[in-house]
């Protein structure tokens, strides 16, 4: 490999690598498994960006945000105590068509124990996002 064509394999590997992560998220489910992960890595505005808030007005905002951000920092500290996360079990996923869908998960932590719990979803033009209604 010469030092000319070097520049052409990374911009080749980068796109790669990007549509890659794009396309990774195009089922429900796999959205679901990320925001747990996200959450368990400490990741918490990236959690709280994975909400819609399309129905928010732009004057209920901060509010908005605020108390997600509230609700996604329960939620790792949750993980945090039963010992970190082991893995999301999909129970069941109920689409209605291709922009909505319901999916109750079994999130198993490494203490032994384990939750449940459902999410709404909703696909925008970027992805699936999580419902806040």
């Amino acid at each position: 490999m010469t030092t000319k064509s070097l520049p052409q394999w990374l911009l080749m590997i980068s796109l790669a690598l990007l549509l890659a992560a794009c396309g990774s998220n195009n089922k429900p489910e796999d959205f679901t498994k990320q925001f747990y992960q996200t959450i368990a890595a400490g990741k918490i505005d990236q959690a709280v960006g994975m909400f819609s808030y399309q129905d928010v007005k732009e004057s209920d905002m901060t509010t908005a945000r605020g108390k997600v951000t509230m609700v996604v920092g329960h939620m790792q500290s949750k993980i945090e105590e039963s010992g970190g996360l082991k893995s999301v079990e999909i129970l069941s996923v109920e689409t209605a068509g291709d922009t909505q869908a319901n999916i109750e998960v079994k999130l198993h932590f490494n203490n032994g124990s384990s939750e449940t719990d459902r999410l709404r979803l909703i696909r925008e033009q970027d992805g699936w996002k999580i419902q806040l209604k």
